[in-house]
């Protein structure tokens, strides 16, 4: 039995489900009201066929140097992006969806490190935002991903898949990653350092990427207005810290 459908679908069909129950648990709690929508709908997550839930990748990005980890983080532009502004997340994150219309895209593009390249290159290379409108399939054999899909077969590059998360106010579920690189290769393949990308400001040293990951460095995002699917991965990060740590050794 597979886990995700293959049924086309489109970003704003999520908003029309999640948004929807967002809306209604806050009219009720600002009325008093019984959230007699949000249960009836609740209660289709026992036949989820009828529930359209549309999985985001969300993916920390760690630089490790010798065993030092530094991470990578973004702070959503309020004026950049048309949800969750002002909100503190992970990068890159993204819908996990195929590059483009072709039918061939719908088997090849089905792969959540193909997804993560792609969303690196728009929100930290700076690249051209790749919409899916096209009916031409994504070239992947073009850089950053040569290098990319180089390094990670050398070992230098190592994704971890840490499980999916479900929101409990729309139902929509998470995908939640993180991708450990040796901070030079990083610093190779990701060049020049950018701090600012279009959907926001990305935290980091104007001199080398990302920031130390500290615990005062991390429990500021605790404290602050992130996403919960962002802090979800920063405590598992944190809770199995000597895996990432170790996992290029």
């Amino acid at each position: 039995m597979e886990a995700f459908s293959r049924e086309v679908h489109h970003y704003f069909d999520r908003i029309n489900f999640g948004g929807f129950l967002d809306f209604e648990l806050a009219y009720a709690k600002r009325h008093g009201g019984r959230e007699t929508v949000r249960s009836a709908l609740a209660g289709k997550l026992a036949a989820p066929h009828e529930y359209l839930i549309l999985a985001g990748v969300n993916t920390l990005t760690l630089l490790n140097d010798h065993g030092h980890l530094r991470l990578i983080m973004h702070h959503r532009d309020p004026r950049g992006t048309s949800m969750s502004m002002g909100a503190y997340h992970v990068i890159p994150a993204g819908e996990f969806q195929p590059s483009c219309k072709a039918p061939a895209s719908f088997t090849e593009d089905f792969d959540l490190w193909r997804n993560i390249m792609r969303e690196s290159a728009e929100e930290l290379l700076g690249m051209e935002e790749y919409d899916g409108d096209s009916g031409a399939p994504f070239n992947y054999s073009q850089e950053p991903f040569i290098s990319l899909e180089r390094e990670k077969a050398a070992g230098n590059i190592k994704p971890f898949y840490l499980g999916i998360g479900l929101d409990p106010v729309t139902f929509q579920a998470e995908i939640l990653t993180c991708v450990v690189y040796e901070e030079d290769t990083f610093t190779r393949i990701f060049y020049p350092i950018i701090t600012r990308n279009n959907e926001g400001t990305i935290i980091t040293e104007k001199d080398r990427w990302g920031r130390d990951m500290t615990e005062d460095e991390v429990a500021a995002y605790y404290s602050s207005n992130t996403l919960a699917a962002g802090e979800a991965i920063l405590r598992l990060v944190t809770k199995n810290r000597r895996l990432f740590e170790e996992c290029l050794a």
